[in-house]
C-alpha cells in the first residue's frame, strides 16, 4: 500500500470513529459526568467554640488510669497531661505564646514543650514558625525538684492573676480578640484536666479556675471595650466646663491663627474625630441635661479612687445613664482613705453596654458643690476577680515611659492618642 492509500485509509478511520460515537438520530447525546473535586476540609484545632471531644475507649480508659496514677506525683502528673493535651491540640504562634507564658507563670514545664510543634501550628510564615518554636522552649522554666509537699498548688489564683494581671500587662496583650484568645484558651486546658482526670484530688479548685476562666471570656474583652467608651462625651465635657485633667487645654471658640480655627478648642473625649466635642457644645450639653443655672455650680472635691461598680442603670428616654460606684481595694491591701462612701456617675449608654456589676475603674473624680460627680483620667480597668501576683518585684508597668497608645487619629495638624490605663490620659502633639 503506498503513502496515498494510507492517507485516505487514515480519513476514513476518523470520520468512522466519529459516525460511531454520535447518538442515534433522534436521541440527544449524553452529557459526559464531570467529576466533582473533593474539597479538603479543614482540621479542627480543638479550640473551637463547640469543640468537644468523643467519649474515651475502654483502652484509653486504662492507659490515662495508668498514666495519672497516685504512684506519680502532682507535678509529674499536671506535665505529662500538659504534653498530651499539646498534642491533641493545634497551637498558632498567638496562643502557643500565651500557653508557654501560662505554664511559666504557674511553674509548671511540658517535658517536650516542642514535641510536634510543627505539626500543630497553623503559620503564614518562616518568622512565626521560629518565634513560637523559640518561645515554647526558652520561656518555660526548668523543671523544680523540690519536694511536692511544699509545692502549694492553686488553680484558681493562678488563673486570677495570669488572666487580670499577667496577660495585659506583662505579654502587654491589649487587643480583645488576644484578650479573649487568653481566657478561652485557659478555660479550654482547665477542661481538659478535668475531663481527664489527671488531678481528681484537686478538682475542686479546678473547678473553682474553670468558673474564673468562664467570667473573664465575658469580662475581660468587656473591660476593654468599656477603656475605649470611657469616661466619654458628657464626663470630660464636665472636667473642661467645671475643672479637671481637660481643664485649660481648650479655649473657647474662637478664630485664631489667621481664620483657622484653633486646636485646642476641641475636646478629644471619644476615640474618633467624629466624636469630638467643642467647649461651647459641652457648655450646651450641660445645660440641657442639668438646666439653666448649671453652670454656675463649683468643684469642690477631687479625689483618685479605685472603685466597684455596683449598679447599672442604663437610660431609656435619652443617651446618658448612670453607674453607681463604691471605693474598693486590692485585696490583702488596706482600704483606701477617703470619706466617700459611694458615688454616682453620669455615662452614656453606649459605654454603660460593656460596663457590669463588679468592674473595677480607677480614675480622677470630681464633685460639685450641688453634689454631682463626674469623672476623667480612667487609669485602670480590671475584672471582678483582679488579684495582683504575690512577689511581682518587677517595675510598675503603669508608669509614664511604659505609656502605650493604642489609638490615634489626626486632625488639623494635631496627632491625639489615648493610653489605656496609664499615667496620662491623652497624649497631643503638635504637627
Amino acid at each position: 500500500m503506498d503513502s496515498d492509500d494510507e492517507d485516505v485509509k487514515g480519513l476514513v478511520d476518523q470520520a468512522l470513529a466519529r459516525e460511531l460515537s454520535q447518538p442515534p438520530a433522534g436521541q440527544t447525546p449524553a452529557r459526559k459526568k464531570k467529576k466533582r473535586s473533593k474539597k479538603k476540609k479543614g482540621t479542627a484545632t480543638g479550640f473551637e467554640e463547640f469543640y468537644a471531644e468523643g467519649p474515651l475507649t475502654p483502652a484509653e480508659q486504662a492507659e490515662e488510669a495508668e498514666l495519672y496514677s497516685y504512684d506519680k506525683s502532682p507535678r509529674e502528673r499536671l506535665e505529662l497531661c500538659v504534653d498530651r493535651y499539646r498534642q491533641k491540640r493545634r497551637f498558632d504562634p498567638t496562643r502557643t505564646k500565651i500557653f508557654s507564658s501560662y505554664l511559666s507563670f504557674g511553674g509548671i514545664k511540658s517535658p517536650n514543650p516542642n514535641l510536634n510543634l510543627n505539626k500543630q501550628i497553623e503559620v503564614e510564615n518562616a518568622n512565626d514558625m521560629e518565634e513560637a518554636q523559640e518561645f515554647a522552649g526558652a520561656d518555660t522554666p526548668a523543671l523544680v525538684e523540690d519536694d511536692d509537699d511544699d509545692v502549694e498548688v492553686d488553680f484558681t489564683y493562678v488563673v486570677r492573676a495570669f488572666l487580670a494581671y499577667h496577660v495585659p500587662r506583662k505579654l502587654a496583650y491589649i487587643s480583645t480578640q488576644n484578650l479573649l484568645t487568653a481566657s478561652e484558651l485557659v478555660l479550654n486546658f482547665l477542661r481538659y484536666i478535668h475531663a481527664h482526670r489527671a488531678l481528681p484530688e484537686y478538682s475542686a479548685d479546678i473547678v473553682s479556675a474553670i468558673e474564673v476562666a468562664k467570667r473573664a471570656c465575658v469580662e475581660v474583652p468587656r473591660n476593654r471595650m468599656f477603656g475605649t467608651s470611657a469616661p466619654g462625651r458628657w464626663n470630660l465635657g464636665c472636667s473642661a466646663v467645671f475643672g479637671g485633667y481637660s481643664d485649660g487645654l481648650w479655649v473657647d471658640d474662637a478664630v485664631e491663627n489667621g481664620g483657622r480655627p484653633s486646636w485646642d478648642n476641641t475636646v478629644p473625649s471619644a476615640r474618633s474625630q467624629q466624636d469630638t466635642l467643642k467647649l461651647s457644645e459641652a457648655r450646651e450639653l450641660i445645660t440641657k441635661v442639668l438646666g439653666p443655672d448649671a453652670l454656675s455650680a463649683k468643684k469642690v472635691k477631687e479625689e483618685i479612687l479605685l472603685t466597684e461598680v455596683t449598679s447599672i442603670n442604663k437610660s431609656s428616654d435619652g443617651d446618658l445613664g448612670t453607674l453607681m460606684l463604691k471605693p474598693w481595694h486590692y485585696e490583702g491591701m488596706a482600704p483606701q482613705e477617703t470619706s466617700v462612701t459611694s458615688l454616682e456617675v453620669k455615662l452614656e449608654n453606649s459605654a454603660l453596654e460593656h460596663a457590669y456589676i463588679g468592674m473595677h475603674i480607677d480614675a480622677t473624680f470630681h464633685q460639685l458643690d450641688n453634689g454631682m460627680w463626674y469623672f476623667d483620667r480612667v487609669t485602670g480597668i480590671t475584672p471582678s476577680f483582679y488579684i495582683e501576683p504575690i512577689d511581682d518585684d518587677d517595675e510598675d508597668p503603669w508608669n509614664e515611659k511604659d505609656c502605650r497608645i493604642f489609638v490615634v487619629y489626626l486632625e488639623g495638624g494635631t496627632l491625639y492618642g489615648h493610653g489605656s490605663g496609664l499615667s496620662v490620659s491623652y497624649l497631643i502633639v503638635t504637627l
